[in-house]
């Protein structure tokens, strides 16, 4: 099972001992991330993208590892998209990686998003 770091706040499974310092934790969006709020979310959007990661699978990959739930425009820069499900992806840590780094468009994300979830396959 995949857990946020609170050393680095990194996703990573839940056995993996974090050697990083601690970081503070005190932000609005990292005390949601520990929510009821934010775990039915979550559920919702990995059940909407079939448990897949939606990258992968615009690439003709099928990743079912490693996944979590990335909100596409961040927390911190519009709390109120915190539970949109238009703005939440299914994601496996690399994809994940590469859309905290904007090595993806947000536009990107959001068309695959809509299209594999209009298409319920």
């Amino acid at each position: 099972m995949l857990k946020s770091c609170s050393k680095c706040g990194r996703i990573h499974d839940m056995r993996h001992k974090c050697t990083a310092s601690k970081r503070p934790r005190s932000s609005k969006a990292d005390t949601f991330r520990n929510t009821s709020e934010w775990q039915t979310a979550r559920n919702i959007v990995r059940d909407l993208d079939l448990n897949m990661c939606v990258l992968c699978r615009s690439r003709g990959e099928v990743t079912i590892d490693g996944l979590g739930v990335h909100h596409i425009v961040p927390l911190e820069e519009d709390y109120s998209l915190r539970t949109d499900v238009d703005n939440l992806a299914t994601l496996c840590t690399c994809c994940h990686e590469e859309a905290e780094r904007g090595d993806v468009s947000r536009d990107f994300l959001r068309e695959l998003t809509a299209r594999y979830r209009a298409s319920g396959t």
